[in-house]
């Protein structure tokens, strides 16, 4: 058993009709063990921490809610109910574009030993290129489930937003939201928790079919601008270059 086909298998399963996140996950704790097993990955909360910077770009189905008082993470797809699509990773060899995003730290808390199954808490914190202020505003005359992103004075026709709880979205005519451009094609959504600087939540997806969009965004990059309220911390590589740093729970 390989991770190779973990994109199609979570994309077919998170369809199946389970009210607890803690039950996506309990149903394919075999599964992922055996992967695990074979692979040199670790397994985090449903995705594979070698990839899970492209992971974390998964897009909800319109049938897809959060689920209420949940201790899963934002950044995971098994935090909801409903489909989700994950991002095609190759897993044997073969080249994926490069990422704008690298891992930094995973803390991660279980309620027991067992890794496979729900967690207390789970923070991800991301060394960032590109992180985008924007607004999101909605298509047509009433909130929903599709929006357009406009940063500062610039409005993207061909950057397709997904909301995560287009519950959410309905009560709201405008949403301000940041982007993590994780590469030239895709990125996802967060707002502040207003619990720590530097802290988001996932609200959503970004995809488009303009490569390299976010090169052009430089007036909105809170990274070109320095802008050190948006991030958890700033620290300095090998190379004396600073890095900016966010977590997501």
């Amino acid at each position: 058993m390989d991770r190779s086909n973990w994109d199609d298998l979570m994309s077919r399963y998170s369809a199946a009709r389970l009210t607890q996140s803690s039950d996506r996950l309990i149903a394919i704790e075999g599964l992922a063990r055996s992967i695990q097993a074979t692979t040199n990955d670790e397994y985090v909360v449903g995705m594979w921490k070698e990839w899970i910077e492209r992971q974390l770009a998964w897009s909800p189905s319109e049938e897809f809610r959060p689920i209420a008082n949940t201790s899963c993470p934002s950044w995971s797809w098994a935090s909801g109910i409903g489909g989700v699509s994950l991002p095609l990773v190759w897993f044997n060899g073969t080249t994926n574009s490069p990422t704008h995003i690298t891992l930094h730290d995973l803390q991660v808390q279980y309620f027991t030993k067992n890794t496979f199954r729900d967690v207390k808490s789970a923070v991800i914190r991301l060394r960032c290129s590109y992180l985008l202020r924007a607004v999101l505003e909605p298509v047509g005359d009433s909130p929903g489930v599709y929006y357009k992103a406009r940063f500062g004075d610039q409005k993207f026709e061909d950057v397709y937003l997904k909301i995560d709880n287009p519950d959410i979205a309905n009560k709201a005519q405008v949403i301000p939201a940041y982007v993590l451009v994780i590469d030239e094609r895709s990125g996802i959504l967060l707002e502040p928790t207003a619990q720590a600087t530097g802290q988001y939540r996932r609200i959503g997806s970004l995809f488009t079919f303009q490569g390299s969009f976010a090169e052009s965004l430089a007036f909105a990059n809170c990274v070109e601008k320095r802008q050190l309220d948006a991030f958890s911390a700033v620290e300095e590589d090998d190379e004396g270059d600073e890095i900016y740093i966010i977590d997501i729970v």
